[in-house]
């Protein structure tokens, strides 16, 4: 259909019955005589208009207003929509709250308020006007304002011309992997940690009674448990060999998957056994733990961190990605954040900031003596997974700065702690860090990192003071 579309300022939509299609036929017809093709694509073209509505570069990002001839309710999703007015009555209440809701996203996810008492930051209310016949019922949220707020100043963040001496690159770690070359490990028993895990819920014996005769007492335990060192084994080499749960890159692993597999397996099958029946370890069904996937996959991780791989194979955490690197070129954005503050070392125009906190870091570093390039990491698409409760999440740091020693310092603002920023600044330490240390095929400058926090608005310049220090003895 190629790239262009009329420009419609508005658009009238039916409801979709079997009987009636809800693209217009007049609709159809300019589109397709304006663009020279048949009636059904015009149709597609209709609706990639509709579902781009308020988007920028988008086809629909010149509709100003939609006039829906019968409902519109779920299944399009516009963030710039202001206004509904109703025109009908309807048969249900429901329905005029399916229709509110198209007006109730948000059109910004940046503009959060200052942290209140509690160290919690709530994002800044928005309005949207729904008058009309159908929803005479809802009471008034707020009186009308017959001065509205003019529209928040908007700031456009840039890659400046000229400064690609400041351009800052970091890893772009999507998973985590585990890697053992080859050969065998064993456990090492001084560096077994405690663990016990929930009691078993599984019946382990049965009593069998035929109509006549004897009973019986039946178990599987000896079964269960050899299946249960089979599958913990398995969860082991997958750990040496795979990636972790939750993980999407699937290509270009061949070789690192399969080589020394069965050693390996054999390896960790006797690691498992020695580590089920350690003083420390308290379990009473290991079958139990090996079909629940949390514990089969907490297990896994205090064996593999108990055993030894100096003597025999090599273990190292690595970091994988697609694309591998990224940077801060052809960076380009608007924000309607408060906190914005311009640079001098950044190839990015501005600092774009959710605190004061983070501007007053920002400030800083632009002018620390030990600080050759920074970026704020705003809007960039730079995260870093982390594991919690169970599941994978995304976490994105505040700020990255790059020494005069080559070290990359990774800097987080922190207004308040919770367990979800324990849980990132833990995997960050721990799984992140050695992760980029240990892929090869990054660069060597991209391979040093250090982490630091900043938590007390009174002591911004003390505590990056202290964490570049820090990073500067690596």
């Amino acid at each position: 259909m190629g790239g262009w579309y009329p420009e419609l300022r508005t658009l009238i939509v039916h409801s979709k019955t079997a009987e009636n299609d809800s693209i217009p036929q007049q609709l159809k017809n300019r589109v397709a005589k304006s663009l020279g093709m048949k009636k059904k694509e015009a149709e597609e073209a209709v609706r990639h208009i509709l579902n781009t509505v308020g988007k920028t570069d988008q086809p629909g990002a010149q509709v100003r207003c939609v006039i829906s001839v019968a409902m519109l309710t779920e299944g399009w999703d516009a963030r710039t929509v202001t206004h509904i007015v109703g025109f009908r009555a309807f048969g249900s209440q429901l329905l005029c709250e399916q229709v509110t809701g198209r007006a109730l996203r948000r059109t910004s996810y940046d503009d959060l308020r200052e942290p209140d008492l509690n160290g919690r930051r709530r994002f800044e209310p928005q309005y949207a006007d729904v008058v009309g016949i159908p929803f005479e019922f809802m009471p008034a949220a707020r009186e009308p304002d017959p001065t509205p707020k003019p529209p928040k100043p908007r700031t456009t963040v840039y890659s400046v011309p000229g400064r690609e001496h400041l351009r800052v690159s970091w890893p772009n770690v999507t998973e985590y992997l585990r890697v053992a070359r080859q050969g065998r490990f064993r456990l090492d028993p001084e560096r077994v940690s405690p663990w016990t895990p929930q009691e078993s819920k599984t019946a382990m014996m049965a009593e069998l009674k035929g109509v006549a005769g004897d009973w019986a007492l039946f178990s599987s335990q000896g079964e269960r448990r050899k299946t249960a060192l089979v599958e913990m084994a398995k969860e082991m080499t997958k750990r040496l060999t795979f990636d972790l749960p939750g993980s999407t890159v699937r290509d270009e692993r061949a070789e690192m998957r399969y080589l020394g597999r069965t050693a390996l397996f054999r390896s960790a099958y006797r690691a498992v056994e020695e580590w089920s029946t350690h003083p420390m370890v308290t379990v009473d069904d290991l079958w139990e733990v090996a079909g629940n996937s949390h514990l089969r996959a907490v297990a896994a991780e205090k064996v593999l961190a108990a055993c030894d791989f100096r003597t025999t194979a090599e273990s190292r955490q690595a970091g994988l990605a697609k694309p591998l690197i990224k940077d801060t070129a052809g960076i380009r954005f608007e924000t309607t954040l408060a906190n914005i503050g311009k640079t001098h070392r950044s190839e990015l125009s501005h600092a774009a900031c959710h605190s004061r906190l983070e501007l007053r870091t920002a400030e800083h570093l632009d002018i620390h003596q030990r600080v050759v390039r920074w970026v704020r990491n705003f809007q960039l698409g730079w995260t870093l997974p982390y594991y919690m409760d169970g599941a994978w999440s995304r976490y994105e740091p505040d700020f990255v700065a790059v020494l005069d020693n080559g070290t990359n310092l990774l800097l987080e603002c922190k207004g308040a702690w919770n367990a979800k920023a324990l849980a990132a600044t833990e995997w960050v330490r721990s799984h992140w860090i050695p992760c980029v240390a240990g892929n090869t095929t990054l660069p060597q400058d991209l391979r040093r990192w250090h982490y630091g926090v900043i938590d007390d608005p009174d002591s911004v310049i003390h505590q990056l003071d202290r964490a570049i220090e820090r990073a500067l003895l690596l």
